[in-house]
């Protein structure tokens, strides 16, 4: 039998984290006009410190050594709060370097002393000792490397300094950037192969912060339906309200169990 309910440990994991990003980095600061809040940014240095981007990296790489289970519920707690896709990044990145057998590399990473941006390929890229392809990086423009996983599981990293063809958007919704870039034969500073397993380590955190989302998105339409009043009366007192909401609680237990 499994047993699908965290441990007096993982509750408290979870408990900090989600108090932590509750105080400095709700939803409310993506909202317009939401007026002065913290960014990812000025508290990446904290929350690298507080070991949230090394938990289940090795602890011979000077990580946590804990297991995926909890890194993916600490994942979840940043889908519910809207944090960007460098978090992704930087934990895949941390792995990958560690498997290239870059230690320093990987604690420099996982610390916060070095950052990364996620390129997410366009085509399928040629990954290896030398990389080639499209890709659109994600908050990219400050970031110190851009992590490539390919869909066969190859994944790299390579300097943003030696991105050289570059074209800039932003999203007109949250600002976050996006970039599309193109590199012929760059080298790479790590590469490892799908026995890495980061391209399955990228999967399932992305699927953990994508449940986050589902919660994050019920609670506060539930929330909402209860404050909104229609004809005098809450609009969740009404039947269609609450099937929605009910749909939603569902949808939302079933994504992360």
């Amino acid at each position: 039998m499994v047993d699908l309910l965290m441990t007096a440990e993982q509750r408290q994991i979870v408990d900090s984290v989600g108090s932590y990003l509750a105080e400095n980095l709700s939803v409310d600061r993506l909202r317009p006009n939401a007026g002065a809040f913290a960014s990812e940014e000025s508290l990446w240095a904290e929350m690298a410190g507080l070991g949230w981007f090394m938990l289940a990296l090795p602890e011979e790489h000077g990580g946590l050594g804990l297991t995926a289970i909890e890194e993916a519920l600490v994942f979840r707690e940043f889908g519910r709060h809207l944090l960007g896709p460098c978090v992704l990044a930087t934990v895949v990145a941390a792995r990958v370097a560690a498997g290239a057998g870059m230690s320093s590399l990987a604690h420099a990473i996982a610390s916060g002393e070095k950052t990364v941006a996620l390129a997410n390929p366009v085509n399928d890229p040629k990954v290896g000792a030398v990389l080639s392809g499209r890709l659109h990086v994600f908050d990219g423009t400050e970031a110190d490397f851009l992590l490539v996983v390919a869909e066969g599981g190859h994944a790299a990293l390579v300097e943003r300094a030696a991105i050289t063809d570059v074209h800039l958007g932003q999203s007109a919704v949250d600002g976050t950037s996006l970039e599309e870039v193109k590199l012929t034969s760059v080298q790479t500073l790590a590469h490892v192969g799908p026995e890495a397993g980061a391209h399955i380590s990228l999967r399932l955190l992305s699927a953990a912060i994508l449940s986050g989302i589902c919660e994050g998105a019920r609670d506060l339409a539930t929330e909402y339906a209860k404050a909104r009043e229609q004809f005098g009366r809450p609009i969740g007192a009404f039947q269609a309200i609450k099937h929605k909401c009910s749909d939603m609680a569902l949808r939302a237990d079933a994504a992360v169990n």
